[in-house]
């Protein structure tokens, strides 16, 4: 007699398992649009303030962005435009009240402001985006 028949040795549960398992039923990516917007108020002495970020969002929305100038300071806005978390892109400066200026951009991971004007006076304005991303 032989000890070894293989004839009499069953399938391992692990048989059964695929090599290229199916995907499961993912829904479809979705773009989505947000519209965001809020006041600027701040001191006017030259510093960046952040008025919005993405968080974890990939990859980064695109979308456009409006700011206006309420007050007599210099405004400059810049943004992140790469995802590094440095605002290293000054997109534009408001030099006069009431003047606003827009730009659109592929990417954009945050918002920030700096005004400069007389010791003491408080700046303010207004900003509205429009983002798109993909969900």
């Amino acid at each position: 007699m032989n000890a070894q028949n293989d004839s009499h040795i069953s399938p391992s549960p692990l048989s059964s398992l695929s090599l290229f398992p199916r995907k499961p039923n993912l829904p479809e990516p979705q773009l989505v649009t947000d519209e965001i917007s809020g006041v600027i108020i701040q001191n006017c002495d030259g510093k960046y303030v952040e008025y919005w970020r993405a968080i974890e969002i990939d990859p980064l929305p695109s979308g456009s962005l409006t700011v206006q100038n309420k007050c007599g300071c210099i405004m400059r806005v810049r943004a992140d435009t790469n995802g590094d978390g440095k605002a290293d892109t000054t997109l534009f400066t408001l030099t006069e009240i009431n003047q606003a200026k827009s730009v659109s951009l592929k990417a954009i991971s945050n918002l920030e402001i700096s005004c400069r004007g007389g010791s003491g006076h408080k700046a303010n304005g207004h900003y509205s985006m429009k983002v798109r991303y993909v969900t």
